[in-house]
């Protein structure tokens, strides 16, 4: 009984090496024992044995649930730390990674596609003043804004700063694309209080062949008129 005691006790990561070690001397020394004192006093010594063992498991079980604990505690802090990627947290619109995404897939010779960037001017003065909280709070006015004045079969995104994109199913020519985004642009000032305005551009997806190149010029034109 005590030799498969032993054994099992090798295979378990839970019992200490020095408990197995007991046993293994035990069990030899039973085997060795002639007289009952002898066997009294290994019977005692492996009921203390035995105790050591149940001790070290019920540590073992109480370290187990404790980093259980740490790694669910960990999980929820890096949930709440990094959102979905598909999300903006700030606006709720889909993020700069899926605009990405969405704009490289929609370029080349054969798309009807346009992509239309807005910069809000000003923003990092409110967040200088009034705080961060308030400067999120204009980004996250102005993209429902956008939302509400383009079609619903337009897909608005936040891009990275204080700007957005949104790609744009027209069949039209990039003049008659680019004059309504101007009359969007105009209604902006009236109907979001922007403390400034908002810059603004249009890119023909048909015209950038190359799939990362409408992204890049997006980057060029938000780094030239953003603040951030």
């Amino acid at each position: 009984m005590i030799e498969m005691l032993s054994q099992t006790l090798v295979s378990l990561a839970q019992a200490g090496g020095q408990s197995v070690d007991t046993l293994q001397s035990i069990q030899k020394q039973l085997e060795s024992a002639r007289q009952l004192s002898d066997i009294r006093l290994l019977r005692a010594r492996l009921g203390d044995s035995l105790k050591t063992i149940s001790d070290e498991a019920k540590r073992q079980r109480e370290r187990n649930a404790e980093m259980l604990r740490f790694a669910q505690e960990a999980a929820l802090i890096a949930s709440e730390t990094h959102p979905d990627s598909e999300i903006d947290p700030i606006t709720g619109l889909p993020s700069p990674e899926k605009a990405e995404r969405e704009i490289t897939a929609r370029s080349g010779a054969d798309s009807i596609f346009y992509a239309a960037v807005f910069v809000v001017e000003r923003v990092e003065g409110v967040n200088l003043r009034y705080g961060h909280s308030a400067g999120d709070q204009l980004l996250k006015v102005f993209g429902q804004f956008l939302v509400s004045k383009l079609p619903s079969s337009d897909e608005v995104f936040r891009w990275r700063g204080p700007s957005f994109a949104a790609v744009l199913n027209r069949p039209g020519t990039l003049e008659t694309v680019r004059a309504e985004i101007a009359r969007v642009a105009a209604d902006c000032p009236q109907t979001v209080k922007l403390p400034g305005g908002c810059r603004w551009t249009i890119l023909k997806l048909s015209e950038y062949p190359v799939p990362t190149e409408a992204c890049q010029q997006i980057h060029r034109f938000v780094a030239e008129h953003g603040e951030k």
